[in-house]
């Protein structure tokens, strides 16, 4: 299990709301911005001023090998 203290998303708003739409079948254009909290399944959510559907793992810990990872969202 993840723990939110130790690992963190970097997005937009709008791409978590994208994605929280997504997940739950739910338009992310009717989902309002004060239900939009700063943390998604243990991992807690940083939000930038990018309109970009690009989430960005940063792990505050140092990793083993690498420097984490991106996920690209079509």
């Amino acid at each position: 299990m993840l723990d939110c203290a130790k690992v963190k998303l970097q997005m937009s708003l709008a791409t978590h709301k994208y994605i929280l739409g997504v997940s739950g079948s739910i338009d992310p254009k009717a989902i309002e911005d004060k239900l939009v909290r700063d943390h998604l399944e243990d991992i807690r959510v940083e939000h930038d001023n990018t309109n970009y559907r690009t989430v960005r793992f940063t792990p505050t810990f140092k990793p083993r090998i690498g420097d984490g990872f991106e996920v690209k969202l079509e």
